[in-house]
Formats: C-alpha cells, sequence, structure tokens
C-alpha cells in the first residue's frame, strides 16, 4: 500500500533515535551538478531546523553502488531516499530532529560494502541503506545488524536473507519475487485469459531464477500449462539466437514470461524515452497491488548499451527483430522508459511496475512523487525502482 509521505524512513528511524552525538561528513556523490546543488542546499536548510534539548542531526548511511554493474540499481532508489530525507526535514525531521545522510560508494566491491557499513555504524548512523544486488546488499547487512542498527534496501529481498541468519532489523520496500512473480501469474491467468505460458530464464541470476520458478508454481496451481522452458547464460558472442529459435516453435504458448532485467541508466536528460505515455492499469490480487504498464506505441530508434547479466533488452529486441510478436511479461527489473525507444514498434510487452513515471498513474501521490523527483533532479525517474527509496 502506498504512503502519502515518506512514512516508512521516518518510522525506522523513530523506533532507534538516542541522544547522541555525531560527527557528519559532506555528502560527496557522483551525480550531476545540479543534483549537487539541491542537497547541498537541502543539508544547509536541515541545520537550520530547531532541535530538542540541544540534540544533533540523526545521521543515516547510504551503501551503494555508485559505479561499476551495481549503480543501475542503487542510484535510482537513493535519489528516492535523498528526496524522502528532504521531505521529512521540510515537515520538521524525525521527532524534531533533522536527518542527514552520507552516502559512500561501494563501487560494486563485496569488501567495500562490510567496510563501508562498519565505518557508518562507527560514526553513528541510525540506519544504513545497503545495496540492492543481492550480492552486494548482505555484507553490508550483516555488519549494520552486528552493530544493533537498522538496514533497508531498497531491492535486496529473498526468502534466503532470514532473520536467523542477519538479525531482526532488516527492511526493504520491495515486494519479493514470490509476490512479483504470483501477481503476474495471477493477472495472466485471471485477467487475461492467457492458459498457456513460455517461461525464458538468465539464469546469471539467482534473482531471476526465483522469479521463473515461483511463476511456474503459481501458474501451475492455478490450473495453467507451461509449453516450454528455456534456462540460458547471456553471451555476446551468441548473442539470443538460441532463444529465438526455441520461441519460433512454441505454436502453442499464449505468452512468454521473460526472467531477466534492463539496466537502468543514469540518465542526464529530462527528455522522455518514449513517444506517448503507455497504458497504465493497477492488479489487486490477494492484497497486492501491482500496476501492470503496456508498451504500445512508435518512436524513434535510440542505441543504448547494456550488460551481459541485465541482457533484457538483447532479448526483447531479439524476439520482435526476428518477427516473434508473442506477448511478452516481465517483473519489475525490466521496468523503466529508457530502453523502449530502442525497440522499434514495441507492443504486446507487459511489465509489472511499482507506480507509472509518466505522470498518468491512477493514484495522485504517484504523480506527486514525480513532481517533485523531477523539480529536484531537474529529470523525471528513470523507472519506479526510485519509489522504493522514498515510500512504497
Amino acid at each position: 500500500m502506498r504512503k502519502s509521505i515518506p512514512i516508512i524512513l521516518a518510522a525506522l528511524i523513530a523506533l532507534v533515535l538516542v541522544g547522541c552525538a555525531t560527527t557528519i561528513k559532506k555528502i560527496e556523490t557522483r551525480f550531476p551538478d545540479t543534483e549537487k546543488k539541491f542537497l547541498n542546499s537541502a543539508n544547509a536548510s536541515s541545520v537550520a531546523l530547531p532541535t530538542r534539548d540541544g540534540e544533533n542531526a540523526v545521521l543515516l548511511g547510504a551503501t551503494v553502488a555508485l559505479s561499476g554493474i551495481g549503480q543501475p540499481f542503487d542510484a535510482i532508489p537513493l535519489k528516492g531516499a535523498q528526496l524522502a530525507v528532504a521531505d521529512i526535514n521540510a515537515r520538521g525531521g524525525v521527532l524534531r530532529r533533522p536527518l542527514k545522510l552520507q552516502i559512500v560508494d561501494i563501487e560494486t566491491d563485496l569488501d567495500k560494502s562490510e567496510l563501508a557499513a562498519q565505518e557508518l555504524v562507527e560514526q553513528g548512523a541510525e540506519m544504513v541503506m545497503v545495496s540492492c544486488t543481492m550480492l552486494y546488499g548482505p555484507p553490508a547487512i550483516r555488519a549494520v545488524q552486528s552493530a544493533g542498527k537498522i538496514a533497508f534496501s531498497s531491492c535486496a529481498l529473498h526468502p534466503n536473507i532470514s532473520i536467523a541468519d542477519y538479525g531482526s532489523h532488516i527492511y526493504t520496500t520491495m515486494l519479493s519475487p514470490m509476490a512479483q512473480s504470483t501477481t503476474l501469474a495471477d493477472w495472466a491467468f485471471r485477467k487475461k485469459g492467457w492458459r498457456n505460458a513460455y517461461l525464458v530464464t538468465n539464469s546469471e541470476s539467482f534473482h531471476f531464477k526465483t522469479l521463473c520458478n515461483y511463476f511456474k508454481a503459481r501458474w501451475q496451481e492455478l490450473g495453467g500449462t507451461v509449453t516450454g522452458e528455456n534456462s540460458y547464460k547471456s553471451s555476446p558472442e551468441k548473442g539470443h539466437r538460441g532463444q529465438t529459435a526455441r520461441l519460433k516453435t512454441q505454436n502453442d504458448a499464449d505468452f512468454a514470461f521473460l526472467c531477466t532485467a534492463s539496466a537502468l541508466p543514469h540518465r542526464t536528460s529530462n527528455k522522455s524515452m518514449v513517444s506517448t505515455p503507455p497504458t497504465v492499469t493497477f492488479v489487486w490480487i490477494n492484497g497486492i497491488m501491482m500496476p501492470i504498464v503496456s508498451a504500445g506505441f512508435t518512436s524513434e530508434h535510440t542505441t543504448i548499451k547494456i550488460g551481459t547479466v541485465f541482457d533484457g533488452l538483447g532479448l526483447v529486441k531479439s524476439l520482435r527483430s526476428e518477427k516473434i510478436n508473442l506477448p511478452l511479461v516481465a517483473a519489475a527489473a525490466m521496468d523503466g522508459d529508457f530502453w523502449l525507444a530502442d525497440v522499434a514498434d514495441l507492443s504486446d510487452f507487459y511489465v509489472g511496475v511499482y507506480g507509472s513515471i509518466f505522470g498518468n498513474d491512477p493514484d495522485p501521490r504517484v504523480n506527486g512523487f514525480v513532481r517533485r523527483y523531477t523539480e529536484m533532479y531537474g529529470m523525471a525517474p528513470t523507472s519506479s525502482h526510485a519509489m522504493l527509496g522514498y515510500s512504497q
């Protein structure tokens, strides 16, 4: 359920606030100058907030990848968190104490993830936002939990990250892979009336395999048929010839469920990559709300470089170039408008997201978030993952 204010962040901080002095270092990020200018002004205004009994600002930390392969999935939610801090401070802070956010770029490095988290809690951080990725988030989670502080991630969520193994103060705003997959399975079965699914899994990522496993289990539980499965490892040399060849033989499939992702670039232009906002509808199933964005439009061709792990764009592009017009369904890892223009005349593509970034969300609070985000950064969110750093 969405909240009208960044209530999750404020509530978590209020749970553990203690009256202690902290040394706050200046935030150093690799964001464009326009963003740094806003952040510096926001930090300066937060110091002027009235505090109770001379208490200092509350230090929050972020050990995220602002460079390397993890950057696409960490930078965007971090922006949402920065907006949340600004909004909370504008409302008087938490328990009348302003918030300060100190960011450390772990450069997609396992050792730096844990060390950065340790340094932040030693400096007095009450909560640390860790990397979104399943590989680079856990080391920081362990360090934060061992210090008795809160660890928060926008998306490093999986049943294997258990309280028994990591601690009881772990929070996320992400829908779990199970929730995403089962919701999309229910939507495809009940709303679209499809009965035959083909599954395509990029086996490079445990997250992708988990998505397809849960989808398959729910699909068969509903009474649907899996007409075939293809698990592959992405290869720049081979491309997606194997996937296209197999799907060409799937005459009985109603659609294909893609368990992969497209990297989320750090866009520096406010120009949208699509000519017409995709259609957005909401699905409520078993108490879970997931917007479904349907792409069906024409736009200019743009070239975008995508890594081998996050190869969703290449996969979709290959399927459509081979005239495989089967409906395609994907989870939130394929969210965003940045890559859609690279697949000319894309249609019958459906992705479950956290909210519309196009200003046409049925919930006016989401549209308000997009407006505030655009004001703060001079550009609209690249994907709905920005909302995970703010509220959900």
